[in-house]
């Protein structure tokens, strides 16, 4: 799954909600003004264990429904994979 993604839509309406397994990255874009997003977690919040991608990271492409014109700065931050040395010990 390196490298791939998935997204779905959640909503009011169809009434999905997504699990995602420990581990996994994971991010949102809202559709709407006024979303809100519960979480449920396995354990509380450490920073030293998070990490995470460029949400627009051209190695991952993902195909955001709207333009991504708001991220958050620690996302920005982020480098992209391709500069990183990933796998290498």
């Amino acid at each position: 799954t390196f490298l791939s993604w998935f997204g779905i839509e959640l909503s009011a309406e169809n009434n999905i909600s997504l699990l995602i397994p420990a581990g996994f990255a994971h991010g949102f874009q809202s559709l709407e003004e006024n979303s809100e997003i519960i979480y449920f977690v396995t354990n509380q919040y450490n920073s030293l264990a998070e990490d995470g991608i460029h949400p627009l990271d051209t190695s991952v492409n993902i195909q955001w429904p709207l333009n991504c014109s708001d991220i958050s700065e620690k996302d920005a931050e982020r480098p992209f994979i391709t500069n990183q040395r990933v796998g290498v010990n």
